[in-house]
C-alpha cells in the first residue's frame, strides 16, 4: 500500500516545484544545441548534520525526473548513477553549471550536484 502512495510522488513534486523555464542539458555525446530538461533548482543547497551544523559550503543542486532524462538520452539508462556525466553541463537561467555528480533516489528522481560557472563561459 505504501509503495503505491509514493510511486507518483516524484512526478507530483517535479510538476509542482519545477522551474518555469526548463534548463538546457548539454551532453558530451549529445547534440550541440542541447535539450530542454524540466528541473527543480536550488542555487545554494547546504548539507547539514543531525545536530544542525553545516557539513558543506552552499552548492547548486538540481533535481529532475529520471524518466525525463532517459527520454532524452535512452542510451544512459543502463547505469542510472551515471545518467549525468561530469563532462555534461546544464544551462540554467543563462548561467552554465557543470555536473559534478548525480545520484538516483530510487523513487524516480535524480539529484545533480552542480558547479556554477560564470555567465560568459
Amino acid at each position: 500500500m505504501t509503495a503505491r502512495v509514493f510511486r507518483s510522488a516524484a512526478r507530483i513534486f517535479n510538476r509542482t516545484f519545477s522551474e518555469d523555464s526548463p534548463a538546457r542539458w548539454y551532453r558530451h555525446d549529445g547534440p550541440a544545441a542541447g535539450d530542454p530538461l524540466s528541473i527543480t533548482f536550488n542555487s545554494a543547497y547546504v548539507e547539514r548534520a543531525v545536530d544542525g551544523l553545516e557539513v558543506t559550503a552552499p552548492q547548486p543542486r538540481a533535481t529532475c525526473l529520471v524518466m525525463d532524462a532517459i527520454a532524452i538520452a535512452p542510451e544512459r539508462a543502463q547505469n542510472l548513477n551515471m545518467l549525468f556525466s561530469n563532462r555534461d553541463f546544464l544551462l540554467i537561467e543563462g548561467i552554465r553549471h557543470d555536473v559534478e555528480s548525480c545520484s538516483v533516489d530510487g523513487y524516480g528522481s535524480s539529484t545533480i550536484k552542480l558547479i556554477r560557472k560564470s555567465a560568459d563561459t
